[in-house]
């Protein structure tokens, strides 16, 4: 594997990651918000059960926002694990490696593929 093709490997998985954590977020925040707004219907009408509904969901989503970037990296792997050079890059790497610069992560991958 040469250093041109670990550095788009890096590029591809932290933009997939960012994308995931970006719509993740949007998608359950989105939720929350329709949450918000139907909760008061909910207890007008007494429909308990969905009121237990939202509130166990409520909880799960505060989790998920909690350990954002670690669900979206299990989904990056799942999506990009395929690929021989990402697999053997996600392998390696954890979600707080992928804070770092792009020419960083290729320094990291060559010291791992050294190894």
């Amino acid at each position: 594997m040469t250093d041109q093709q670990t550095l788009s490997a890096i590029k591809k998985i932290k933009k997939t990651h960012e994308n995931l954590v970006v719509y993740g977020g949007i998608a359950v925040a989105f939720i929350l918000l329709i949450y918000f707004f139907t909760f008061p219907q909910l207890i007008d009408r007494g429909a308990t059960a969905a009121l237990w509904f939202q509130g166990i969901t409520t909880v799960l989503a505060g989790f998920y926002f909690v350990y954002l970037k670690k669900i979206a990296y299990a989904m990056t792997k799942l999506l990009l694990g395929r690929d021989p050079v990402r697999k053997q890059l996600l392998a390696n790497l954890t979600p707080a490696d992928l804070l770092k610069e792009d020419e960083t992560l290729a320094q990291l991958a060559t010291q791992y593929r050294n190894t």
